[in-house]
């Protein structure tokens, strides 16, 4: 199994539970190098340092040859640039190469956020009133509005913008969206979709840190799990992805970010007992063990009830030699 931007908290994850998968052997690659990412040393992966998938052709290149050389049975891209990149060039990599199921159109209606509000108000999903920031003018800026990135990752350029006259020059351009104001409690919705099992778990972000929960109450909710159901068929969605919602002041969810993977905090989901990691992989490798984990999917469903979840952060040393050390 191949797993890239191995450095970032997702991948971190994903790894830890790959390595509890009996016979599942983990690559790992990222634009660092291994003695500066923690999962070569805790989960003795075989690293590659390989270019940002920014330069779409080179990393594409160098994924292609690491799968060749290392007899790489499936690919779990991490960064959206990577995620799009795999999809768009699936034919690159050799056909017994399993990637996610996700087509290059739908990558992109999830990453961008514009063409994410269009394809939710078309397929009839809820999303807050949207504008390009090159279309805003001071007629129709109803403050206050939450200015995003169009393209972004994170909590990054996110702010509230409470007055027109507060705009700077770099926010009235086709690269920055406004959106209405929607107001707490802020879920992110883990989704386990596959061909014989579909599961969401709504995890209430308590605290976050640059975007990534790091604190959450963890249940199950009928609502949400219809609603999942629905962004999975508008979007086309497969395997494992998450998606956030906040409420609209006059009532109602309101969907603010789409992501078409698992989310940094989705290790929070699984520490709950419901093996998301697990049954997804092992489903895409065909291992065995998968229908076991299935129903044990189904069973913490119905067992219902929620839970409190806190992460900490934990070191590795990567020893240098002496030649190498300063």
């Amino acid at each position: 199994m191949l797993v890239t931007a191995a450095g970032t908290a997702t991948a971190v994850n994903v790894i830890k539970s790959l390595s509890a998968l009996e016979g599942v052997r983990i690559v790992t690659t990222d634009s660092n190098p291994a003695q500066l990412i923690a999962a070569p040393t805790r989960w003795q992966t075989t690293h590659y340092q390989v270019p940002l998938a920014s330069d779409v052709e080179a990393f594409v290149d160098a994924l292609s040859r690491i799968a060749k050389q290392e007899s790489v049975d499936a690919i779990y891209p991490i960064h959206d640039q990577e995620i799009l990149a795999v999809a768009q060039f699936r034919s690159r990599f050799n056909d017994t190469v399993k990637t996610p199921a996700l087509t290059a159109a739908a990558v992109q209606e999830c990453n961008d956020k514009w063409k994410n509000f269009q394809k939710c108000r078309a397929s009839g999903l809820p999303v807050p009133d949207t504008l390009l920031g090159s279309e805003l003018t001071a007629q129709n800026f109803a403050a206050p509005m939450v200015r995003k990135p169009r393209r972004g990752v994170g909590s990054a350029g996110v702010r509230v913008v409470n007055a027109y006259d507060e705009l700077r020059p770099d926010d009235l351009t086709e690269d920055v969206v406004f959106q209405s104001v929607c107001i707490k409690p802020e879920y992110t919705i883990d989704v386990l979709a596959l061909d014989d099992y579909f599961g969401a778990v709504v995890r209430d972000r308590l605290e976050t840190k640059a975007g990534v929960c790091v604190k959450a109450r963890v249940f199950f909710d009928a609502e949400l799990q219809a609603l999942s159901q629905r962004v999975a068929a508008a979007f086309g969605l497969r395997g494992m992805f998450c998606f956030q919602v906040m409420t609209d002041p006059a009532g109602g969810y309101r969907i603010v970010d789409i992501n078409p993977r698992c989310g940094g905090g989705t290790a929070l989901t699984d520490a709950c007992g419901y093996p998301i990691y697990a049954t997804y992989f092992s489903d895409l490798l065909g291992l065995p063990i998968a229908a076991a984990l299935k129903d044990q999917c189904r069973q913490r469903t119905e067992q219902g009830g929620s839970a409190l979840v806190c992460r900490y952060y934990q070191e590795v040393v990567t020893f240098e030699s002496a030649e190498t050390a300063p």
